[in-house]
C-alpha cells in the first residue's frame, strides 16, 4: 500500500486553501476619548485590524469589506479625564464638547497616518 493510499486522497503535507468570507466588517479596539491618539493608539490597536482589513479587500474586493473604528465616548477614564483637565484649568467645556474635540483630533491624526 502506498503512502498517498494510507492518508485517503490527500497528498502529504497538504494544506487545504483558506475559505474566505463573501463580506467582511473589521474594526480595531477604540481609544477612550480622553486624550490624543499616541503611537501605542496606531500601533498596538489599528495596525493589525487595518492590515487584516487590506488583505481582506485584496482576496474578496474593496466593495465587500468595511473597516469600522471610531471613540469609545462612556466610561470612567473619560469622566476622570475630563475632571483632571477642568480642575487643572486646562479645558472649561462640557464632558461632550471634551470628548467631541479630542474625537475631532483622534479622527485628524488616522487621516495623517492613511
Amino acid at each position: 500500500m502506498s503512502k498517498n493510499q494510507d492518508t485517503g486522497s490527500k497528498k502529504p503535507f497538504e494544506i487545504p486553501r483558506p475559505v474566505f468570507p463573501k463580506r467582511a466588517v473589521v474594526t480595531g479596539g477604540m481609544p477612550y476619548g480622553n486624550k490624543e491618539l499616541h503611537f501605542g493608539h496606531v500601533g498596538g490597536m489599528l495596525v493589525f485590524a487595518d492590515t487584516y482589513a487590506r488583505f481582506l479587500r485584496d482576496r474578496i474586493g474593496s466593495e465587500n469589506v468595511i473597516f469600522v473604528s471610531g471613540t469609545d465616548c462612556y466610561g470612567s477614564p473619560i469622566a476622570e479625564g475630563w475632571r483632571k483637565k477642568v480642575a487643572d484649568g486646562e479645558f472649561s467645556g462640557t464632558l461632550e464638547e471634551f470628548v467631541q474635540r479630542n474625537h475631532d483630533k483622534q479622527k485628524a491624526t488616522l487621516a495623517a497616518y492613511a
